[in-house]
């Protein structure tokens, strides 16, 4: 009975084709990046794709095309890479504080700088002082004269600007307003009747105010003084404008607001940007 040697059962690996070296069946060279399995015993016997000697056992790809070489695609340190439609592409690096995103056609990545300040615009502007004798009915611009912060300079603490707010220049988008207001009184006596309102008005640019939203406030019978809070959200665009009024109805009687007492912020507003 024959013997057979299983060790021998594999191909062996000779590396780069050589001219001068005798080579027996199942060595495997490489030239050109290809390699090349011998398929009979002898020397000097150039390599090709198909020969008496020679068969090819794998092919090079194409550069930048299919994986195996991207030095094409890839020209610079930190560069991406991607594929869209046609092919490998390639994104070059951001740069410092840039972050990574899908652009908005959902197609390809993309760098972009985040706005700087996290929710930028934003502000908290208040009453310096009490504000007294509001007449009944009638609607009046809340008088937000100081502000603790804001980082746009957007707010105006002037009644001729409405003490409005107005989106700066690159920073449209959605937007939250909320704040409190404390209103007193010098007697008691109230009908619970008696109601406070807040709305918050928009003007868009190169327009005119228009009521967006509206709160209210039943006064509890007997009590001098009452808070109110409010919030609004809203979508707006470079130039818009918003402000805040409100309103007494107290059967004929006038009303007064609660400015700042040092550090204690009776009435206030506050806005920020929040996408």
């Amino acid at each position: 009975m024959a013997t057979i040697n299983l060790g021998s059962l594999k191909f062996n690996w000779t590396g780069a084709y050589n001219s001068s070296t005798s080579y027996a069946v199942d060595d495997v060279v490489s030239s050109g990046g290809n390699s090349y399995v011998c398929i009979q015993a002898h020397s000097n016997q150039a390599v090709g794709n198909a020969t008496a000697y020679w068969n090819i056992m794998s092919s090079a790809g194409t550069n930048g095309t299919d994986g195996t070489d991207l030095t094409s695609t890839l020209t610079t340190q930190g560069d991406i890479l991607y594929r869209d439609g046609s092919g490998l592409q390639r994104l070059a690096k951001g740069t410092a504080g840039q972050e990574l995103r899908i652009n908005s056609g959902a197609t390809a990545p993309e760098w972009y700088t985040p706005v700087a300040g996290g929710n930028a615009p934003s502000f908290l502007a208040y009453m310096s002082g009490n504000q007294t004798g509001y007449g009944d009915n009638t609607w009046y611009d809340m008088p937000f004269d100081s502000k603790k912060w804001d980082t746009d300079n957007a707010v105006s603490t002037s009644p001729s600007d409405n003490y409005q707010f107005v989106v700066p220049s690159g920073k449209a988008g959605k937007y939250v307003f909320d704040g409190f207001i404390y209103w007193y009184s010098g007697g008691g006596g109230h009908s619970t009747s008696d109601t406070w309102y807040v709305k918050f008005r928009h003007k868009p640019s190169g327009g005119s105010y228009a009521n967006y939203a509206e709160q209210l406030n039943r006064q509890e019978p007997d009590i001098n003084s009452q808070g109110m809070t409010f919030n609004f959200g809203i979508d707006l665009a470079v130039g818009d404008a918003v402000n805040m009024q409100m309103l007494v109805d107290q059967n004929g009687s006038t009303a007064n607001v609660a400015g700042a007492s040092g550090s204690t912020l009776f009435t206030y507003w506050k806005g920020f940007k929040i996408g």
